[in-house]
């Protein structure tokens, strides 16, 4: 067969979309993942988003779209817009998965050092600051729960 044949080396038809199409999609997809789920998540009340809350996971979502051009910097700001989202904003949400995607997309790149080394930064942080970390407001079991724990149990 040659490189003419439909599926067999040729990019015929719109589907599946090529480069900053498919970064478009991928953020995209990711954006209403995480807002969805940010709604749909607390099991309470109606939710509002704080200006700071909306940006920065604008700021995670947005970082997607330029994942395969820069993947080491779009990591580390998904990692800080992570790691600024969840201390500072009520309710939690999945922008995590942000960061995931980042991450993931590092590592296929070929930079396996960099995602490595920003994985491991991304636990450590999370475990020094479950260490010392008061408990949150509005903990809906203070004595179980797996965030306070560490600080709540007696």
């Amino acid at each position: 067969m040659d490189a003419t044949t439909p599926g067999r080396g040729a990019r015929e038809g719109w589907w599946p979309p090529h480069g900053a199409a498919a970064d478009a999609l991928l953020a995209g997809a990711v954006g209403v993942f995480v807002i969805l789920g940010t709604y749909l998540w607390p099991p309470s009340g109606p939710i509002r988003l704080s200006l700071v809350s909306w940006i920065l996971v604008l700021t995670a979502v947005g970082a997607l779209y330029f994942r395969r051009r820069h993947p080491v910097l779009v990591t580390l700001v998904t990692l800080v817009a992570c790691s600024f989202y969840y201390p500072l904003t009520e309710p939690d949400g999945p922008v995590l998965v942000t960061f995931v995607v980042a991450l993931f997309t590092t590592a296929a790149e070929g930079s396996l050092i960099a995602a490595v080394t920003l994985g491991v930064a991304a636990l450590l942080a999370r475990r020094r600051r479950r260490a010392g970390a008061p408990p949150r407001s509005g903990c809906a079991s203070p004595g179980s729960c797996t965030t306070c724990s560490a600080t709540t149990s007696r």
